[in-house]
């Protein structure tokens, strides 16, 4: 029979198994708050009253990544003040539908009778009622090349006495042969494809209402040959470009082929960016692999790279593996799970989470106000301004006492993350986030969604061209489609120019392949009236 102190020992056992339980019960139900969030969450959220956010809502957004769009606002609670309404800016509409083809429709009513003294009355002026903008259908034309035939007159002094027929040589040369593809079609295709996501089984519907029977499946050989036999040198060279910076952005997302055995293949689209501040050129290269190994790394840079890497926290960017190549660490990361766990808290105003996401607020809020022209000079602001916020972030952390869940995770990600993101003092060039890239990697992530998946490794490796060469055309300014008519009618060029000139910021591209701003109406409108007054 029990006794008393066995008794009071199991109740002791039963009350720890309890509040174990209860522990892990609590983790769960973080973790599953978390997940909640990050689905079905807002993008921006108030997180405490009584501070406000030391970034503007763009910034914030700018902040977000592909995995986590989520952001904080800290707001700040103030007297009620009525703002003054914005001043609507008068003639823009019209300044933007003055730059259109002009119609004239004249509502007239001919034979109009005087109301007091009944006698015909006569046309004096017109007024502008309203205007509308119309837009036609797609239109296509068929282009003829005609090449001019020769004949020898003199057929008495020919030896044979045979007639001497000879042909012009056509400038030009069909990019395919008996095909429906030209370089306007092609770019038009492409553009569709890789700048809008619109997958080619829908571009198919879009060309047989304008009765073109062109099929989803000669869309995707063409494209896939156009890649192969034609874009490689520019794909490659772009790349040689980017190998030539000190600094560069990293990042890869998962992308599905599907196999012979008609099951997808889980594979990766890598993507390698140059950085926006201190770099030659504005050049984003993506290459598909069937891995996410750390090898990836040199088979895209090559064994001779030394320069830096600005990527997130995955093992595969390791000094171990490459020693020769410096890593930094994306703040925004180690910012995000803080984030997640202050979301999924909710009501609570006063947390661990919600003070490290406010301490790291004011880091990004200082790079942001850096004075500098050149990496020494931001070295140095660096070291005088974000530094010791960042190590006030760091020592708040270093003092949680017993961490548990969620928040040991975020902590230990930070510490194992720190030495790789205090590069920053030391490399001017390099970023604070990796945001520059994983902006560039969701135009794939957005194809992946609406077309599933490729159906070949060919495929998914011209997808990687493609997006190359559109992203890149963008991030120098240029309409995408303007640059792959550009392109593909230099290719159908009998005398083909070097490759250089078919590089995104060369001269002549930029003045043909500039895309179009409103910066371009009002300079438009103000030469127009230049000229009237003159």
């Amino acid at each position: 029979m029990a006794t008393k102190k066995d008794l009071e020992k199991q109740v002791e056992e039963l009350k720890e198994q309890v509040k174990e339980f209860k522990k892990q019960l609590d983790k769960r139900d973080e973790v599953i708050e978390m997940l909640l969030q990050r689905q079905y969450g807002k993008k921006t959220e108030k997180l405490a009253d009584g501070q406000i956010s030391l970034l503007s809502d763009e910034e914030l957004e700018n902040l977000a990544t592909e995995e986590d769009e989520t952001t904080v606002v800290i707001e700040k609670t103030v007297p009620t003040r009525r703002t003054p309404k914005k001043k609507k800016l008068s003639g823009k509409r019209n300044k933007i539908l003055d730059q259109f083809e002009q119609q004239d429709v004249i509502h007239d009513e001919p034979g109009k009778i005087c109301k007091c003294c009944g006698k015909k009355m006569i046309a004096i002026g017109k007024k502008c009622q309203y205007r509308e903008l119309r837009q036609k259908p797609a239109e296509f034309e068929c282009v003829n090349h005609y090449v001019r035939t020769y004949k020898c007159s003199n057929i008495e002094e020919h030896d044979n006495g045979n007639e001497v027929l000879a042909q012009a040589i056509p400038e030009t040369a069909p990019l395919f042969n008996h095909s429906y593809f030209s370089a306007s079609s092609l770019a038009e295709i492409i553009r569709n494809k890789y700048e809008l996501a619109i997958p080619l089984n829908r571009q198919e519907i879009l060309f047989k209402s304008y009765g073109l029977p062109i099929t989803s499946k000669q869309m995707s050989e063409g494209v896939i040959k156009l890649s192969q036999r034609y874009l490689q040198p520019l794909y490659d060279r772009l790349l040689e470009e980017l190998l030539l910076e000190e600094v560069i952005h990293m990042d890869e997302t998962p992308y599905e082929v599907l196999a012979k055995n008609t099951k997808s293949h889980k594979t990766y689209i890598w993507a390698v960016r140059s950085t926006v501040e201190f770099s030659n050129h504005q050049i984003v290269f993506y290459k598909h692999s069937d891995t996410r190994g750390s090898s990836n790394i040199a088979d895209i840079l090559g064994a001779k790279y030394r320069g830096t890497i600005m990527c997130d926290g995955w093992t595969g960017y390791s000094s171990n593996v490459y020693p020769e190549i410096t890593f930094g660490a994306c703040l925004v990361h180690i910012r995000r799970k803080f984030v997640e766990i202050a979301k999924a808290l909710r009501g609570k105003t006063h947390s661990v989470a919600r003070e490290a996401t406010v301490l790291l607020g004011k880091v990004f809020h200082a790079e942001k106000q850096l004075e500098y022209k050149t990496a020494e000079e931001k070295v140095a602001a660096r070291n005088k301004i974000v530094k010791p916020l960042l190590d006030d972030f760091y020592e708040f952390i270093s003092q949680v006492n017993t961490p548990s869940g969620q928040l040991k995770n975020a902590i230990k990600y930070s510490f194992d993350q720190r030495s790789r993101l205090e590069e920053i003092f030391r490399i001017g060039g390099m970023p604070l986030s990796n945001n520059e890239v994983e902006q560039c990697i969701r135009p794939t992530t957005l194809g992946r969604k609406n077309s599933l998946f490729s159906k070949s490794y060919e495929g998914a490796q011209a997808n990687a061209v493609y997006y190359t060469l559109v992203q890149t055309a963008k991030l120098n300014n240029l309409d995408a489609y303007k640059y792959l008519k550009y392109v593909f009618e230099q290719l159908e060029l009998r005398k083909k120019p070097d490759v250089d000139a078919y590089l995104p910021w060369s001269d002549e591209v930029q003045a043909k392949c500039k895309a179009h701003s409103p910066a371009d109406d009002d300079m438009q409108l103000e030469n127009k009236e230049a000229m009237v007054k003159s």
